[in-house]
């Protein structure tokens, strides 16, 4: 056995969008991010990334906890809080979902280990371990460069933070697809991407008043042509039976109304105006790409204007949660 038991750690991997660094050059950075996260640190990630300015992956590094759930919520919380920083800033980061990159055979970890160091897989995201006396990571295996704020960036992180901003499971993905809009190559992709982020944080809503009835009404005629198709007519029953399946997810109002119903979320009513205005044009745009392969003039300025209104949906969300958030003491 290797080191002391009871001590656990976490790190989390990230990825920034192509041609994007954080400027620093540092190799490096101690963060104090409070509770529940506290004291992390910063480093490059991969062979010849020397400083944290220079490295497309980075990883943060929290130690110190007394448990693996104390570890596993404090990565939780910065994986969170680093979603909710990247869909409000200018630069777009992958937060990883656990997947290893590569990693050690046992005869390689049983060698090691004789050494006192722990092999552990290269995961891209978050992976909670117990702390041992040196710990390392083994994995697998020129464009212009846009260096964003660190400091101003780490200064979003560290409030997202303070806030105790939690995200439930449809803002996690739909900030995640948010963030991989950057990563894509094509106008039209990401576009896509970023309206498929916003299908995703639409909340579910029901149809009211006279659509609800007419709704109500069709499928009482469709449960009596039901009861009235002889019993071998299958191919009858098939289609009414495909109809009435039809009918009870028009009880719910249409993705596309519900997508506009986003800018419902933004600060005041010119925003919101807006905001459901840039939010038609953005869904009508991907549907012309979806069902007629029509890539819509100025595509890409309809994205980063779908992107920031979503940005903006995704922390006013985390702010929402985050009032009633309980979260385990600092260690």
């Amino acid at each position: 056995m290797i080191g002391k038991k009871g001590i656990w750690a976490f790190r989390l991997a990230v990825r920034l969008e192509p041609g994007s660094r954080l400027g620093s050059s540092e190799t490096s950075l101690e963060l104090d991010l409070g509770a529940p996260v506290c004291t992390v640190k910063l480093r490059p990630v991969g062979a010849g990334n020397s400083t944290i300015g220079a490295a497309e992956r980075l990883a943060f590094f929290g130690a110190g906890y007394e448990s693996q759930e104390q570890a596993a919520n404090a990565g939780t919380v910065l994986q969170d809080a680093l979603r909710i920083a990247s869909a409000r800033s200018s630069v777009s980061i992958d937060v990883g979902d656990g997947r290893a990159l590569g990693g050690p055979g046992p005869v390689l970890k049983e060698a090691f280990e004789r050494d006192g160091v722990q092999l552990l897989s290269d995961v891209h995201g978050l992976i909670v371990y117990e702390a041992r006396a040196v710990t390392r990571f083994l994995g697998g295996s020129a464009t212009s460069t846009v260096v964003s704020d660190l400091d101003r960036f780490l200064e979003r992180l560290t409030a997202t933070i303070a806030a105790t901003a939690v995200l439930d499971e449809r803002a996690r993905v739909g900030a995640d697809l948010l963030a991989q809009v950057a990563f894509e190559r094509s106008s039209a992709a990401k576009h896509v991407m970023a309206t498929t982020a916003g299908e995703v944080l639409a909340l579910p809503a029901e149809r009211t008043g006279r659509a609800r009835e007419l709704v109500e009404e069709l499928l009482v005629q469709v449960d009596e042509a039901l009861t009235e198709t002889p019993v071998d007519d299958e191919e009858q029953k098939r289609q009414l039976q495909s109809l009435r399946s039809t009918l009870q997810l028009a009880r719910g109002r249409s993705i596309s109304s519900r997508f506009r119903d986003l800018a419902d979320e933004l600060p005041d009513a010119a925003c919101r105006a807006e905001g459901r205005r840039a939010l038609r044009r953005a869904y009508e745009a991907r549907s012309d790409f979806v069902h007629d392969g029509e890539v819509s003039e100025g595509l890409p300025a309809l994205t980063s204007e779908l992107t920031a209104i979503l940005g903006h949906v995704v922390e006013v969300r985390a702010q929402q949660s985050g009032d009633d958030a309980v979260r385990p003491k600092a260690p």
